[in-house]
C-alpha cells in the first residue's frame, strides 16, 4: 500500500515595502520538508515562514510569496537580490 512519497522543501520569499531601506532586495525563509500534494502540510509551512517572518524581521515587510509566485516576479524587481535566509523547522 503506502508506496514512496515525494517530499519538497518549502521556500518562502519575503519582500519589503518602497519605502524600506531593504526595498531591492528579499529575504527567503526555508521550512521543513512536506509531503507533495499534502495541502494541509503546506498550508502549515505557509504559516510557521509568516510566523518566523514576525519574528525575526517584525512587522518591516511587505509581501510573502511562494516559490512559484516568486520566481515569476522576481526578475528586475530586486536588484540586490538575496539579503538574508532563515531556516525553520515546521
Amino acid at each position: 500500500m503506502g508506496g514512496k512519497h515525494t517530499y519538497i522543501t518549502k521556500r518562502y520569499f519575503i519582500t519589503f515595502g518602497q519605502k524600506s531601506p531593504f526595498r531591492d532586495g528579499w529575504v527567503e525563509i526555508q521550512v521543513a520538508e512536506v509531503r507533495d500534494g499534502d495541502e494541509e502540510a503546506e498550508q502549515r509551512a505557509f504559516l510557521a515562514a509568516r510566523s518566523e517572518a514576525f519574528r525575526a524581521i517584525g512587522d518591516g515587510w511587505s509581501n510573502i510569496y511562494d516559490e512559484t509566485s516568486f520566481t515569476k516576479a522576481r526578475g528586475d524587481y530586486f536588484p540586490e537580490g538575496r539579503i538574508g535566509k532563515i531556516l525553520k523547522a515546521v
